[in-house]
C-alpha cells in the first residue's frame, strides 16, 4: 500500500493530509466550510479510529469514530463548560 501526502480544497472545506486510492485514508486534518474542524484518522474517506472534533461554535469532541459518526469512548467540551464523558 501507498499512502500520499496532499491537500485538496473542495466545496466541502480543505483537507491536508494522506490519501490511498483518492480517498482520505491515515491521518488527515480538514477544515470545513462552515469553520468546523476535524484532526484525526481516517479510513475510505470517512472519520475512523480517534480524531478531535471542534465545532465553530467553540465545543470539542476529543474521542472515537466509526464511519463518520462518534462511537465509543470520548469527551464532549462545550462552550458553556459542560463536560459530557462517555
Amino acid at each position: 500500500m501507498v499512502f500520499y501526502l496532499g491537500k485538496i480544497t473542495s466545496p466541502e472545506g480543505i483537507y491536508t493530509g494522506s490519501w490511498l486510492n483518492d480517498l482520505k485514508n491515515g491521518q488527515g486534518y480538514m477544515k470545513y466550510s462552515n469553520h468546523d474542524e476535524y484532526e484525526g484518522s481516517w479510513k475510505n474517506g470517512l472519520r475512523e479510529g480517534e480524531g478531535e472534533y471542534r465545532y465553530s461554535n467553540g465545543d470539542n469532541y476529543k474521542g472515537f469514530w466509526v464511519r463518520d459518526k462518534k462511537e465509543g469512548k470520548g469527551v464532549l467540551k462545550m462552550e458553556t463548560g459542560d463536560v459530557y464523558n462517555g
